[in-house]
Parts: C-alpha cells; sequence; structure tokens
C-alpha cells in the first residue's frame, strides 16, 4: 500500500519564504490533523498528523492552502510527526537582522546569579551517599529549569568513589523547574521533587557511596 506524508524538506524551504508568519501541517480533509510547525521565525512540533493512504498531508499559511507531500510505499518508512531534527533548525540570520539586538534586550537574569548552562548537585542518603546532576536549561528572575545529567563514576575504594558531571549529558527529556537561592553560595530549592536542594558545583567531582 502507498502512502502520503509531507515532504520536509520542501516544507523548511516554504517556511524560510515566509519567516513572518505563522505556518501549520496536516491533512487537507481533517482540520483535526493541523498542528503549527512554523511560528515566526522558529521551527516548532505543534505535533500535527501528516501521514494517510487517503487524504493530502499541506501546509497552511495565513493566505493559503499549499499541498506538500511525497508518495512512500509503506507507512513503517514514515512517520505521521514531524522528524526528530525539525525543531532543532535554526533560522539563518539574514532573515531577522535585528533579532540579536532584541533578544539582548529581553535577556532575563536571575536574582540570584544562577545562570544557564551552571551544573547543581544533590547528595543525600541515609545508609550511603548518593550523587546526582543536574545542569540548568533556562531561567527567570527567581526559578530554573533544570535537566538532569549523566556522570563519570571513579571508584576509589569498595563501593564508594567520585562522580563528576558530563555537561550536556542529559539523562532524560525531564525538565524541572524550582527556585533558585543565594545562601551559601548559588542554589536550588528542589531538584528532584523529594525536596533535595541543589548546590552549585565547582569541580573537583563529589563523593559517593552505595553500601546499601
Amino acid at each position: 500500500m502507498k502512502y502520503k506524508v509531507l515532504d520536509w524538506e520542501k516544507a523548511k524551504e516554504i517556511c524560510l519564504k515566509k519567516p513572518r508568519e505563522i505556518i501549520y501541517a496536516g491533512l487537507k480533509e481533517d482540520n483535526c490533523t493541523l498542528g503549527k510547525i512554523f511560528h515566526a521565525g522558529k521551527f516548532v512540533d505543534g505535533r500535527p498528523h501528516v501521514l494517510s493512504d487517503w487524504a493530502t498531508p499541506i501546509l497552511k499559511t495565513k493566505d493559503e492552502i499549499i499541498e506538500c507531500w511525497i508518495e512512500v510505499e509503506e507507512d513503517g518508512k514514515a512517520s505521521p510527526r514531524p522528524p526528530r531534527w525539525w525543531a532543532e533548525q535554526n533560522i539563518p540570520k539574514t532573515l531577522f537582522p535585528n533579532r540579536n539586538k532584541q533578544n539582548a534586550k529581553n535577556i532575563v537574569k536571575n536574582i540570584h546569579g544562577v545562570e544557564v548552562g551552571d551544573i547543581f548537585y544533590t547528595s543525600w542518603g541515609y545508609d550511603q551517599t548518593n550523587v546526582c546532576f543536574y545542569q540548568v536549561v533556562a531561567v527567570t528572575s527567581r526559578m530554573a529549569t533544570i535537566r538532569e545529567i549523566r556522570s563519570k563514576v571513579t571508584e576509589t575504594e569498595f563501593m564508594q568513589g567520585i562522580k563528576e558531571p558530563i555537561k550536556d549529558d542529559f539523562v532524560s527529556e525531564k525538565l524541572t523547574r524550582t527556585k533558585t537561592g543565594d545562601w551559601d553560595k548559588k542554589n536550588l530549592a528542589n531538584c528532584d521533587g523529594y525536596g533535595n536542594c541543589g548546590w552549585l558545583y565547582t569541580g573537583g567531582g563529589i563523593r559517593y557511596s552505595s553500601y546499601a
């Protein structure tokens, strides 16, 4: 059986020709499948459904509907959702020459000095010391959004040793928002949902143990 799926390469070309528009993708015969894929200069994943054996994948702009699809032999070779690379694209700076200046004016600074890229750790446990690392991916004036990252483990003695964070090596897509503070250097109020504070990592590794 043959299927129609949105042509994402062609869709990209169309979006770049309309850099200030909001563009949706979906199936022409079913409005419930529409999802935003481009919003005023940013590629986004609005969860459209763009695969069908009978309906026609389209792009919908403010003024027109554009058929935009390719044919595949099996549905297993294509996804009804945007490819992973879609929302990770960056629009060419030449299309928005003043955007960097505008963004610089709108940068939000955290009042406690927490910055994107900072790494914090939790250290907790009753009969062993558990250590986890978290990286800041966004901030507001009093909050931080963090993601857990993996660590390099060096065993120095039996069932104990040193853990060091691996920046940008995220454990999952899970995001956690937490309050920031500045007692005893920068810190986070609750990194893991269990009330464990996050302390700013400044290097050298953190000792752990795993006796239990």
